[in-house]
This record gives structure tokens, sequence and C-alpha cells, in this order.
């Protein structure tokens, strides 16, 4: 009886070593991030804010558009400031804006579009996700598109959303980037299981962020921002556009992860290199 327990207890430990050889490693990436920015709506396309975005350098602007004029106003405000660029955000499953936008296609600072705002969390099925993304991307395609496309942004990175997001990558070609929000844990683990979901699409952190109050939070803040750039330069990540531009006057956490604070002046934030 001894010898056989002894047998099974060295049996569960090989299978043990084995599953833990079998998760992913993190093959990590040395080379710059194309697309560091921010989320910024349609209304801050003023030449305050653009101003202060183009002092940063080389910067993309992740902006929700509910229209293809307003697509077209906000990348008409962009000429006198060519060190920035914009990803248009379609924010739900809207097969006719996608349609519309291909009126700007051709406009020289559209980084790409984003097929989708956290839809996992809107209601959308596995299926209905990966249905309504390769839809949009042969539409998009089909129609002389040749900037990014992103797949609808996860709402985070868990075992269970890069589930949900796997039956779309299936689906559409390499090109397609993959998107993500990624705001908790980034260690080697969560990225190397990020990495090998994403298998042969790039990825775009579409929203990352931190809220923060007082000065000592604005350190903590700025202090993140520069971690996380790390980790997803690490991952090889192709955008990574920080949650948000502006705080709202209340102490909510949600209302203050702007890098510009309520009463408009700006948080300590200094752009990282690439």
């Amino acid at each position: 009886m001894m010898g056989s327990r002894t047998a099974v207890f060295a049996l569960v430990a090989a299978l043990g070593a084995c599953a833990r050889l079998l998760r992913p490693v993190l093959q990590p990436h040395t080379e710059t991030i194309p697309h560091i920015g921010i989320n910024a709506g349609p209304e801050r396309f003023t030449p305050d804010y653009l101003e202060h975005f183009s002092a940063w350098g080389r910067i993309t602007i992740r902006t929700g558009v509910r229209s293809v004029d307003e697509a077209r106003r906000v990348l008409q405000s962009l000429p006198p400031y060519p060190s920035l660029r914009v990803l248009l955000l379609v924010e739900k499953a809207d097969r006719a804006l996608v349609q519309a936008l291909l009126l700007v296609k051709d406009f020289p600072q559209l980084a790409g579009v984003e097929l989708g705002n956290e839809l996992d969390l809107a209601g959308l099925s596995a299926d209905e996700f990966a249905t309504w993304t390769q839809t949009a991307y042969d539409l998009l395609i089909g129609g002389g598109w040749h900037r990014d496309v992103i797949s609808g942004g996860i709402y985070t990175v868990t075992a269970a959303t890069l589930r949900y997001a796997a039956p779309a990558l299936a689906r559409l070609p390499c090109e397609a980037l993959f998107g993500v929000h990624l705001y908790g844990n980034s260690s080697d683990r969560v990225l190397a299981d990020l990495q090998q979901a994403a298998g042969c699409h790039q990825i775009a952190v579409t929203e990352f962020g931190m809220p923060s109050r007082t000065p000592k939070e604005d350190q903590a803040q700025a202090a993140y921002v520069a971690d996380k750039l790390n980790a997803f330069r690490r991952v090889g990540a192709t955008y990574a556009l920080i949650y948000q531009c502006c705080s709202a006057p209340d102490r909510s956490n949600l209302s203050n992860f702007g890098l510009e604070r309520a009463d408009r002046t700006w948080k300590p934030f200094q752009p990282i290199a690439r």
C-alpha cells in the first residue's frame, strides 16, 4: 500500500510539473511602442488641448465618434499639430457607422479604428462578438481601408475574457490587432497569457489608467504609467493609450482618472520614451 501511495504522489507531482511547464512563457520584446497616447472625447479637439498633447511629442488620441461628420471634424482639426494621430472608436456594434467611416479613410493623421468598447460587458456573446468583428473588418477592408483595425477592447485580461475573444481572433487575419484594456495585473504571467492568446495578432492596449486626487496619488499615477508602458513594451504592444484626458469635479475613483484635474490644471505626467 505504501508503495502504491508513493507512486500516486509521484505521478501527481509529475503531472503538476508538466502543467507548470505547459504554461506560456513571455517572449519579451524590446522594440518601441508605435502608438503611445491618451483617451479624449471629440469635444477635446480644440487648440488648447491639442497644443498640450502635441507638446508631449508623437501622441495618438483615442476618441469615440457617433457619426462620420464628427470623425471628419476631429480629423480636420489636426493638420496644425503634425505629431498627433487619432484612433477612432466605434463604441457599439454599429455597421452603418463603420460603413460611413470609409469616407475618412484617407486622412493622413488617421491611425485606425477600434470596433467596439468593452462589448463583453455590453452583453454580446462570444459568437456575436466574433460575427460583428469579422463583418466590420470585411466591410472596411472591402472598402479600401488601409489603416489599423483593432478588435473591440475587452474590459480586462483574464482567462475568461481571453476565451471570450478567441472566436473573434480565429476569424480575423493576422493583420487585425487584438484590442484589450489592461488596468490591473501586468505581471509576466498575465502578459504571457495575453501574448499566447493574441497569436499572430499584434496587441493594442487601448485603455489603462489609475485615479488620483492628491499630490501623493498624482505621483503614484505617474509611476504607474511608466511601469505599465514598460510592461506593454515587453509584450510587444503597438498601442498604449492612457485613460483618460480629463477628471470630473467629484471625488470618486471613476471621475479622477484624468491627467487633467477638474480645475483644468495638469497632473505631473511626463511623456515616456518609447
